[in-house]
């Protein structure tokens, strides 16, 4: 399926089966392409190989080298990076947290799938456009 968008999305998790749930629904529903990562490891190579992608889906409980944070590791490499957290642990301590790492979203699985779409398309939308210094579209011809 060709992507509606020009580069792809990160999706963070160390579930597996979810993550690779989240792919489909990206790349058949959200028209986007997608790459999937279990670990901070992953991630990196990903990253290397890859380029950077337009934002990232990222489980706020999974870890790096240190015990910080994968969303906090992507915040300090890119810090304009769209980040949107998702947890299987939701409470108030890790809302804020996600609040303090700058995060466009905090979603609590299982994820509501028309919510991330929106959030993401939302997302995209907002980066893209004229005002944040994207290219404008092409004027019609006239």
């Amino acid at each position: 399926m060709a992507s509606v968008v020009d580069g792809w999305v990160l999706i963070a998790d160390g579930d597996p089966g979810f993550a690779r749930v989240l792919q489909i629904l990206l790349e058949e529903e959200g028209g986007c392409e997608a790459r999937t990562a279990g670990s901070a490891r992953e991630i990196i190579e990903l990253l290397a190989a890859q380029g950077l992608p337009l934002a990232a889906i990222c489980e706020l409980e999974m870890t790096a080298s240190g015990g910080h944070s994968v969303v906090s590791q992507l915040r300090r490499f890119r810090p304009e990076l769209p980040l949107i957290a998702t947890t299987a642990h939701p409470s108030a301590a890790s809302q804020q947290r996600a609040r303090d790492l700058g995060v466009r979203a905090y979603l609590s699985k299982p994820i509501d799938p028309v919510e991330l779409l929106g959030i993401l398309g939302d997302t995209l939308t907002a980066n893209r456009c004229p005002a944040r210094g994207a290219p404008s579209p092409p004027a019609p011809p006239g």
